[in-house]
């Protein structure tokens, strides 16, 4: 990754020195799966479904099944 344009570093010290921390998630990251499931969890659960305890991917509601595989989810 390249710095932000405009940003500068304190006391004229280097590059490699420094560390930043990625405020959103980029598509393409390792963590990029995760940070969507975690998202849609969240979602999920505001909308009342529950987890299945036996299989993560399925999600139940009182008449409903949501299963989810990778970034699809079959209703």
């Amino acid at each position: 990754m390249k710095l932000p344009q405009g940003f500068e570093i304190p006391n004229n010290q280097g590059k490699e020195k420094h560390c930043l921390k990625l405020l959103k998630n980029i598509y393409g990251l390792k963590q990029a799966g995760r940070v969507w499931n975690l998202h849609l969890h969240k979602g999920l659960v505001k909308l009342k479904y529950c987890q299945s305890k036996t299989d993560p991917c399925l999600y139940y509601n009182k008449d409903t099944l949501l299963a989810v595989y990778i970034d699809d989810c079959i209703l």
